[in-house]
């Protein structure tokens, strides 16, 4: 198993590192473009520290594991608050200032909560601190989702097409982690297993990034808001009813 984690995470690494090859050198007229190639190289790092904390674990501890995944997610948020920010609906963008104040915000709060080393892999942790953790974990998972969500929602379905690749991957990526974590809440300790199955899981979503990456070299999507209704989520419902 240990073998198997490792070698996975280590592929999930190289292949990030090679999107960020391919984007560095069509992402430089665009800003989201930029945070785009900052999100994979945060990726691709965090997903190598995984494979070496399997490879060696006295070096390459947990909590930095840990720590790496929370800077992966808030320059996901980023990249993604990017993207839409480019609306031009001043309530729309005042709701998403305010969404990514509450992801961020979740970002700090879970760096606070895991430098005592509360979370653990495999085992169980101490039952307090620890769930919270897991349940910040959670929350940043739901908040990715809440994001993709609102650029496919409110991107112009005649420009869906050059979206849709980096919606499908990034829904993909955080509806995995809502399952690991939604279990290290339930049971106060995350699965090995499903944990080992991240890097393989991140390494098949990065050609449909890529794709969208060359469809989008500036990220000029057209918008399109809704007069009637500019923020509303079937993903935090999903979430709630697969919780319950």
């Amino acid at each position: 198993m240990i073998e198997l984690a490792s070698v996975a995470a280590l592929i999930g690494a190289g292949a990030f590192a090679l999107l960020c090859a391919l984007l560095f050198g069509g992402q430089k007229g665009s800003i989201v473009g930029k945070l785009l190639l900052l999100a994979c190289i945060l990726s691709s790092v965090w997903m190598l520290f995984i494979g070496l904390y399997y490879i060696d674990s006295t070096y390459f501890g947990i909590k930095a594991v840990f720590t790496l995944e929370i800077f992966r997610n808030a320059t996901w948020f980023t990249f993604l608050t990017g993207i839409l920010l480019a609306m031009d609906t001043g309530p729309f963008r005042r709701v998403v200032v305010m969404l990514s104040g509450a992801a961020f915000l979740t970002c700090i709060a879970a760096a606070i909560v895991i430098q005592p080393q509360t979370l653990s892999l495999g085992e169980t942790a101490a039952v307090s601190l620890a769930k919270f953790g897991y349940v910040l974990f959670l929350a940043m998972s739901i908040f990715g989702l809440l994001f993709v969500e609102q650029i496919y929602r409110n991107t112009h379905p005649d420009s869906r097409w050059c979206i849709k690749h980096l919606c499908i991957a990034l829904l993909a990526l955080y509806a995995y982690d809502i399952y690991l974590y939604a279990e290290g809440v339930l049971f106060n300790k995350l699965s090995q297993e499903t944990w080992a199955a991240r890097g393989l899981v991140n390494a098949l979503v990065v050609p449909l990034i890529a794709l969208s990456a060359k469809r989008n070299t500036r990220w000029n999507i057209d918008v399109f808001v809704s007069r009637k209704i500019v923020f509303y989520s079937t993903a935090v419902f999903c979430a709630g009813l697969y919780l319950l």
